[in-house]
């Protein structure tokens, strides 16, 4: 995981809730690898499955010239999903009490192309990870959903003394 990481920003709300429940949690660090799991395993999961990003937003397609050319060369035209070495690519770690999700690695160096778009070779941004709203990488309703289950799952367990 080391060509691209972006920090999950939220709308004010999620992060003012987020920090006033990490306030109450022993094990911060336990909690954000569980928020991390679960966004990279579900969210992200989702977003290659769907072929949108967290917002519930669909990629663009593919060219059908591309297309074609990708169906004759790989035998495919799933977006996103020759090999499957890009997904496998995404995951998560807590640095300095932070969430940071990822993709990339030395079998992937197309990772943020696919993130973010490149111009320069006519690949639009298919966001897998997050949702980018105004010109400005973000959390999407997906992470966000994930973000409010797992916090209330995990302060209705710190309630009855669990760690």
């Amino acid at each position: 995981m080391a060509l691209f990481k972006a920090q999950l920003t939220g709308t004010g709300a999620i992060k003012d809730f987020l920090s006033k429940t990490l306030d109450q949690v022993n094990d911060k660090e336990k909690l954000l690898k569980k928020i991390g799991g679960r966004i990279v395993n579900e969210a992200v999961l989702d977003n290659f499955i769907e072929k949108e990003n967290s917002d519930y937003e669909a990629w663009q397609g593919l060219t059908e010239r591309y297309k074609k050319k990708k169906l004759e060369k790989r035998g495919t035209d799933n977006l996103l999903e020759d090999t499957g070495k890009l997904k496998k690519s995404v995951g998560h770690r807590v640095e300095n009490m932070k969430l940071i999700i990822g993709a990339g690695n030395k079998d992937t160096p197309y990772a943020a192309s696919h993130q973010f778009g490149y111009a320069k070779k006519g690949i639009p941004a298919r966001t897998y990870i997050g949702s980018i709203q105004n010109s400005k990488f973000t959390t999407g309703k997906k992470e966000e959903e994930i973000l409010n289950t797992t916090i209330q799952n995990w302060v209705s367990r710190f309630g009855k003394g669990e760690k």
